[in-house]
Formats: structure tokens, sequence, C-alpha cells
């Protein structure tokens, strides 16, 4: 109440009962300059983190997990809060080899070039949100395995939604426990390496295995790929001649690939068309020009902004990151045991 400069007082009545009376100013005119609330200044480290800060003291990078000889797992961090971003990199150093970025934009090119093992994103930051950047990278096919946690205010129940039709993998609202953000990483990216070993480790048996398991539907994408791919440099490609391949009406593809993907089969040609560019500007020595007419875009102009809409970057600018990215590096130095 003094902090508001009101009052607060009894009155009594004739009738029964009680009057309490709260007198508060209507407008800040009676606010001295610091006093006054700046924009953002409730997205302190206090009110963003539970007990462990608010006490006054900071939890030691944990020791738990020590790789003098082993690579670190990359973890990026996406947060437009400088102190926030500086107290989970001081948590989490010694365990994580550690990205920053300010925001989506920034997050979504270093999360291209370092391919990190995880990555922590606010939800609310300028140049891009950490939806559109979570929807950029499960959209890419080089970032689309890299488990992602969304930091989100406690009642965002509308931003969680947003969030889980991208494909963020766990949402952690703020107040947020250290703790509770270190055991997410850590079950997240060892549940990606399990899922990786078990498909990697068995080799031919696996691959044999799942051919012989495939289901009509499975059957159904891998052909209509097989065909979008082959035919991907025609400019003239169409539902029609889709349709006439894979043997089924434009009704009857429209509807089937609606129910597969949620995708129309004009947005399906469009989109396989970007993803194999992306390859080709990522794995290929090609110009920007050979990339878009090798994948049927009518004009360099279209394809530029079908990628960026798409990717949240320019042709030219993704080939730049892919480029730095195969520059050879000198190795890691290790301390001698």
């Amino acid at each position: 109440m003094d902090i508001h400069h009101g009052k607060i007082f009894v009155e009594d009545n004739d009738l029964p009962g009680t009057v309490f009376v709260i007198l508060l100013p209507l407008n800040d005119g009676y606010l001295k300059k610091e006093e006054r609330k700046l924009a953002h200044s409730d997205r302190n480290l206090a009110t963003l983190v539970q007990t462990s800060i608010t006490s006054g003291t900071t939890p030691e990078p944990s020791n738990t997990t020590s790789r003098p000889n082993k690579r670190k797992p990359k973890l990026l961090i996406v947060e437009d809060n400088q102190e926030i971003k500086d107290y989970i990199h001081k948590v989490l150093s010694r365990e994580y080899q550690i990205f920053e970025a300010q925001n989506g934009k920034e997050g979504l090119e270093i999360a291209i070039k370092e391919l990190p093992d995880c990555i922590i994103s606010d939800v609310m930051m300028p140049e891009m949100d950490g939806i559109e950047m979570c929807d950029k990278i499960k959209k890419n096919e080089q970032t689309c395995h890299i488990p992602v946690i969304m930091l989100t205010a406690k009642t965002a129940i509308e931003q969680r939604i947003e969030g889980l039709k991208v494909g963020a993998d766990s949402y952690i609202p703020k107040p947020f426990n250290i703790e509770h953000l270190k055991i997410r990483i850590q079950k997240l990216i060892e549940l990606r390496r399990v899922m990786k070993n078990k498909y990697e480790g068995k080799g031919n048996l696996i691959k044999e295995e799942i051919t012989s398991l495939k289901s009509t539907d499975e059957k159904f994408l891998e052909k209509l790929e097989t065909i979008v791919k082959n035919k991907m440099a025609e400019t003239d490609l169409s539902v029609e001649i889709i349709s006439q391949e894979i043997g089924l009406s434009r009704s009857q593809l429209q509807r089937k690939l609606k129910q597969l993907t949620r995708q129309n089969p004009s947005d399906y040609i469009r989109i396989t068309r970007l993803r194999h560019a992306a390859w080709l500007l990522s794995s290929k020595n090609l110009s920007i020009s050979e990339v878009s007419y090798a994948t049927g875009f009518s004009s360099l102009s279209h394809f530029s902004n079908c990628f960026k809409e798409f990717y949240g970057m320019s042709p030219s600018h993704y080939m730049e990151i892919h480029q730095n990215q195969q520059k050879p590096q000198a190795p890691e130095e290790t301390n001698p045991q």
C-alpha cells in the first residue's frame, strides 16, 4: 500500500458489519522517476528463476559430468534477457558447450551452423520470436531432430499450444527451476542418443526389418516422393501429372495426402523442392541460379522468396552459413593428464 502511495482504513457505520476503505491514486503522476516500472522490468533474474536464486545465492556450476577427453554436448540458448542468459550459461557451462543468440533470427542461423544437441529458447523476442524459430528449425531436415525447450509465462496457454503445433519438445513455465531445466535438457539429449543408436547400431538388419514392415501408406508416400524428385526440374510439374503417375484422381490424391501429411499436393511439391534446394545449397558446389533451375522454380526471384519464407533466410545466407561450417577448424587442445 505504501509503495502505491495509497491509504487503507476502517470506518464504523450504523449498520451491522464494518466498512474498509482503500484509496489508490488513479494515475502514476504521484510516482518519482525511480519508482516507475520500466518495460520488461519484471523480466529479471529474481522473477524468472525460482527460489534457488531469489535467496541471494547462485548455484555453483554442476560438477557431476566431467568430459576432459570427450566432446561436450552443444547447447544453444536463445534469450534476449542478458541476465537470464548469463545465469544459464554459468550454471551449465561445465557440462555443455554453450552458444548464445539474442533472438530467433540469430538462433536459427547458429542452429543451422552448429547443429546443437539441444536448444533453450524464450518465446517473446524481437525480430523473430521463439515460435517462428522453432517452426523453421523443425521444417529443416538438417535441424528437425534437435530438441527445443521453450521457456514461457505460466499463464500463456496459447503460446504453449502454438509451440506444440510447430514441434516444440518441451515447455517449462516461468519462473523456472534451474534443476528442472537441467534434467529436462539431459533427458532430451539422452533420448535422441538412444534413438540414434537404436537405428544406426544394428545397421542393415534394422533397415531390412523396417522395409519388410512398411505399411501401405508408407509405400504410397515413398512412391509419391520418388515421382516428385524425378520430375522436380520440370517447371510445369502439376498435381494432374502426379495424379496420373500415381494412379489416383486429383481429388483422391488431395484427400489422401491431406490425411497423411496435412499438406495439399501443391504444398507438398513446393516443400519437397525447397528441401532438395536446401540440400543442394549446403552440400553441392552450385550457384543459386543453378539450384533454382534444378528444383524447377520458374524464376530466381520466386525461388528466393519461397526459400526465405520457408527457412527464414535467403538462399545466399543459407549457403554462406554452410560454407563457413565446412571450413576446416583447428583441433581442440586437450589438457595433459
